[in-house]
């Protein structure tokens, strides 16, 4: 920085199916969970001690990924969180000390915005951003500039916001083309492909004892017959559930009677596309946009919604409908 200007479709009968019909048996019990690394499709040349902040930063608006924001950091300041340009620019964002004032974030919660403590660096790159991209947005809808809004959003991150209108898109300066350029290059390489093979792992990494199937059963909160969309497995309050294939989480957040709930999109294979949930989770180890692998923690069990007690309730959706999912995740 060098100026100081500077979801897939979720079916509805899916969802029906989930908030009217979960199942949910006392499993009783307590445990403890661990978190452990996300990957967030970031390549093992991201730094390890950024990638959680990468990928959480990375969901402030929809013109980032953790790839982009990577690729834009090391764009800057080749990880270096004390670097100090030329011009006077800070941290492993490169902000500008004017720039800092108005758009420093405290993304570590310290109590504290400081341009050298990466953390707050990242968090404040992607709040950047996402404003400058909102600033393009509007200029692109009345057509006081044209171009790529992620080219022209850089651009502006660049050479200053002004610079881009003045010019009626990315200014001719080399320095900001270059710096386009080797941003877009550089996203492949901070970046690993997530690839779903069409197979699926246990969501849990202990024995697993099923206490509700799928199908149809008597629900036991509202005493009638009602389709049970997932498996119910035995699990503890707070056991660490994982993703069961590779993707992208699409849902993090509360949904009906599902309580907290993990949705990750996996793709189309063979045809169909696959979708996979996790209910009634105590907590979220993930983010809506962040890509996993199978194996990745993305919540911990708990009772959350229409439930009568701790467990795993997993299900998989087929082309928007549930399938029984036992015979995938226990060949």
């Amino acid at each position: 920085m060098t100026s100081n200007d500077k979801t897939i479709k979720i079916g509805v009968a899916s969802i029906v199916l989930i908030a009217i019909f979960l199942p949910i048996l006392l499993i009783g019990g307590t445990g403890t969970g661990t978190a452990g690394a996300r990957s967030g499709g970031l390549s093992d040349s991201v730094p390890a001690e950024y990638r959680q902040a990468i990928i959480e930063a990375s969901t402030k608006c929809d013109l980032l990924t953790p790839g982009r924001l990577a690729a834009q950091l090391f764009a800057e300041s080749g990880w270096n969180p004390n670097a100090v340009s030329h011009a006077g620019a800070q941290g492993l964002a490169q902000f500008m000390p004017g720039t800092w004032q108005t758009n420093g974030q405290d993304g570590d919660g310290d109590g504290t915005a400081d341009p050298f403590n990466p953390i707050d660096a990242i968090f404040s790159m992607a709040h950047y951003m996402c404003s400058l991209s909102e600033i393009m947005q509007q200029w692109i809808s009345t057509a006081s500039i044209s171009g790529d809004l992620y080219d022209l959003t850089l651009a502006a991150y660049n050479a200053g916001a002004g610079a881009v209108q003045s010019a009626g898109g990315v200014p001719a300066y080399e320095e900001t083309r270059a710096y386009i350029q080797r941003i877009r290059q550089l996203e492949s390489q901070f970046t690993t492909a997530i690839t779903f093979a069409g197979t699926f792992r246990p969501p849990i990494d202990t024995p697993m004892t099923v206490t509700s199937p799928f199908g149809f059963r008597i629900h036991p909160i509202y005493g009638t017959s009602l389709l049970h969309a997932g498996v119910d497995i035995a699990s503890p309050m707070g056991q660490t559930q994982v993703a069961t294939a590779a993707g992208k989480v699409t849902h993090a957040d509360w949904l009906g009677g599902c309580g907290n709930t993990v949705i990750i999109d996996h793709g189309t294979i063979d045809n169909d596309h696959y979708e996979t949930w996790h209910c009634h989770l105590s907590a979220f180890t993930v983010v809506e946009g962040q890509t996993v692998n199978a194996g990745d923690p993305i919540g911990v069990t708990g009772t959350t919604g229409n439930s009568t007690g701790p467990h795993v309730h997993y299900q998989i959706n087929r082309n928007d409908q549930p399938i029984d999912p036992w015979p995938y995740i226990n060949p």
